[in-house]
């Protein structure tokens, strides 16, 4: 049994990978996600400090989520593909 705080390295690789995907979104998209998943950061906030209306800033988000979703998924096709 593991210690609390103490990361299997399975959630190291998903940090590196997470870490690797959110330096390569564009910059437009991956300032909100950080200002809002790392600093907590309301869109309000964001949209004050960016010059964005909350709604733009909700929708990079959104946009930034999915990039990553997609660029997740094809990098383990791409995975999976090397491995057979």
């Amino acid at each position: 049994m593991q210690g609390h705080g103490v990361k299997h390295p399975v959630h190291k690789v998903e940090n590196v990978q997470r870490a690797a995907l959110i330096g390569s979104l564009p910059e437009s998209y991956r300032e909100p996600l950080l200002l809002f998943t790392v600093r907590g950061m309301g869109h309000k906030q964001i949209a004050q400090l960016m010059n964005l209306t909350p709604t733009a800033v909700e929708t990079r988000i959104r946009r930034a989520r999915r990039l990553m979703r997609e660029r997740a998924e094809s990098g383990s096709e791409s995975e999976k593909a090397i491995a057979t």
